[in-house]
């Protein structure tokens, strides 16, 4: 039982680690998708927030806040990331900043 809890864990990790080359940054402003960044567009990328610009820095396949305007600049100080599963999250300017592996702009899904 160790042994298969062990390998199930190292393999959701290599699993968790795998961002696609073609992944993308998306920028929503509270639920609405406003930007989509290309993770190999290297460089600085701005976008309004409730209290004032936001600035996102994408640099070697990874995100993060290089300067925004909050109280206590949680966004920025949580760095780099690299995972899809680790968004950042600005609650006070309300942007959210997400790792997507090679989507296309989202459809609705009926259900009949």
């Amino acid at each position: 039982m160790l042994l298969v809890t062990g390998a199930l864990f190292i393999s959701s990790k290599y699993v968790i680690d795998q961002v696609d080359p073609d992944a993308v940054a998306l920028v929503f402003y509270y639920d609405k998708e406003i930007q989509r960044i290309s993770l190999e567009d290297d460089g600085f990328h701005t976008v309004k927030g409730d209290l004032g610009d936001v600035v996102i820095e994408i640099k070697d396949g990874s995100v993060r806040v290089a300067d925004e305007i909050s109280p206590k600049n949680y966004c920025q100080t949580q760095g780099w990331v690299s995972h899809t599963n680790t968004p950042i999250v600005c609650l006070p300017n309300g942007i959210k900043i997400e790792l997507r592996n090679n989507v296309d702009k989202e459809e609705d899904i009926i259900i009949r």
